[in-house]
């Protein structure tokens, strides 16, 4: 017989990080093993209340026939996370655990060296996250911070590095297409380049006003995302020529970055030399066409656009870009 799956948990509620770990182990093998902890060591480990055992019981069968209809499955009651009849009993099989608890798994496998058994193969499942890009977990849909799928209960909280009026719209834009209701405020940061970075260095400064960003606290509730736009200057070699682009850094709870880019547009011969010279666009354009403090309208694109692409055009689109790996975690997470 091939190796079975083992999954192990209270799966109180039942979510969809909870789902994540059955369907990796459904993938690899024909038999999954269940280790569901008693009402004793459930409650053990928690303040919270916890369903009984047979109702717990009950409802998982019902979703695992349901969801994988022909497969085969046995679920065991756990009192010990060492001492069940899973771990002891089968002589080698696959762990199948989320990220957070590798360390439990490492401890099992010591335990069945210690006793002669051949060593699980851990297999880690990443967290599944929510929409403000924290892990789902029990805790937190107990709690209604978020339902079994990672819907969030309130109004997500975003953190733009900057106070311009035209970037903290786009940025509340964007999520709401993306997230729903949101709410977004900007805060004054230092974004530690040159006001007008060339290059890599507009990069860096997205993701300073981010990392900075998120830092803030919004009426005693953190942010759940920080988010910096910055606007540099790309020379591109192919055509002898200036791009500019508006790069968005998004970055969580976790630490974790995404990024995106707006489409590049091209200047005028004439802002190649002040360029050099190290003038800010917004003052190269101050200067050839006496429009002052163009970033904070339209921008130099409406301008020579006529107004049929605005900034806010292209602020909007670096944030979507660099959401869309936010939006498809589960194919950026793997």
């Amino acid at each position: 017989m091939d190796k079975p799956a083992i999954v192990g948990g209270t799966f109180d509620p039942l979510h969809d990080g909870h789902k994540a770990l059955f369907q990796k182990a459904f993938e690899l093998a024909d038999l999954v093993l269940i280790g569901l902890t008693s009402d004793s060591m459930a409650s053990a480990y928690r303040t919270r209340r916890v369903t009984d055992f047979k109702s717990r019981k009950r409802r998982l069968s019902r979703y695992l026939y349901r969801t994988y209809p022909g497969k085969k499955f046995k679920i065991v009651r756990m009192d010990e996370i060492f001492n069940i009849p899973i771990i002891r009993e089968i002589t080698e099989g696959y762990l199948v655990i989320s990220e957070g608890k590798y360390q439990v798994a490492r401890n099992i496998n010591v335990t069945r060296k210690h006793h002669g058994s051949k060593l699980f193969e851990i297999i880690t499942v990443p967290y599944v996250l929510a929409a403000d890009g924290m892990p789902i977990k029990a805790t937190r849909v107990y709690k209604g911070e978020i339902d079994a799928h990672g819907k969030l209960k309130k109004p997500l909280v975003i953190s733009v590095g900057s106070t311009n009026k035209l970037k903290i719209e786009s940025v509340q834009f964007a999520f709401n297409q993306v997230c729903g209701e949101c709410r977004v405020k900007g805060f004054k940061v230092n974004s530690g380049v040159k006001a007008q970075p060339i290059g890599k260095d507009t990069i860096t400064g997205a993701s300073n006003r981010a990392r900075k960003a998120i830092e803030k606290t919004q009426k005693g509730r953190a942010a759940s995302f920080g988010v910096g736009l910055e606007a540099g200057l790309f020379w591109v070699p192919a055509i002898k020529d200036y791009m500019d682009v508006q790069y968005c850094a998004i970055v969580d709870r976790l630490g974790n970055y995404t990024y995106g880019h707006s489409p590049g547009f091209c200047y005028p011969r004439d802002f190649h030399k002040p360029i050099r010279q190290g003038m800010e666009v917004e003052e190269i354009v101050a200067e050839l066409y006496n429009i002052k403090n163009i970033g904070r309208k339209n921008g130099a694109i409406g301008y020579l656009t006529d107004d049929k692409i605005t900034r806010k055009d292209l602020l909007v689109s670096a944030v979507m870009m660099a959401l869309v790996p936010r939006i498809k975690q589960g194919l950026y997470n793997k």
